[in-house]
């Protein structure tokens, strides 16, 4: 990028050519391009979000309408669309005091714990990630059957 002043020139001179009747346009524009090009910025992952993907592809027979909470949502069977709904589902039950919604009953009533695993890049990330987060705990008690929710209702753990 070019200087707009130059070390041998003097400042008065650039000041001299500023037109104070026009600073208050010139900001207003400036202000507007830079909330344009947030705006734009905002707009790419939404963009991502509509771009045509394929649908999932079921095993057997399956369609949409065998999910009946997908379709009572209308949600449609997109990645995009589910990876959405399952972020926004992950990022309730972080904040959330009164439930643990990553553990709940499959169709056949069997326990099952959503665990979130943070990726590591090495054996020290992996230490520090399994200390930090307590995955690795919260898979071994969720592998026996009910440990997992006793121990969080002594604890106050959701």
């Amino acid at each position: 990028m070019e200087k707009v002043v130059y070390d041998d020139v003097d400042s008065s001179t650039f000041l001299g050519m500023i037109d104070a009747s026009k600073l208050s346009e010139g900001i207003n524009a400036l202000f507007n391009a830079f909330s344009q090009y947030n705006s734009n910025q905002q707009q790419i992952p939404l963009q991502m979000i509509n771009e045509e993907e394929e649908a999932i592809q079921l095993r057997d027979t399956r369609s949409a309408n065998d999910f009946p909470a997908l379709c009572k949502h209308q949600i449609p069977l997109l990645p995009s669309q589910l990876h959405a709904v399952m972020r926004d589902i992950v990022s309730v039950s972080e904040k959330a005091v009164n439930a643990n919604l990553l553990t709940f009953h499959l169709y056949n009533q069997q326990v099952c714990s959503l665990i979130h695993v943070p990726s590591s890049k090495n054996s020290y990330r992996f230490n520090r990630n399994a200390k930090d987060t307590g995955w690795v705990k919260a898979a071994l008690l969720s592998s026996v059957s009910g440990v997992e929710d006793r121990k969080r209702r002594r604890h106050n753990i959701y």
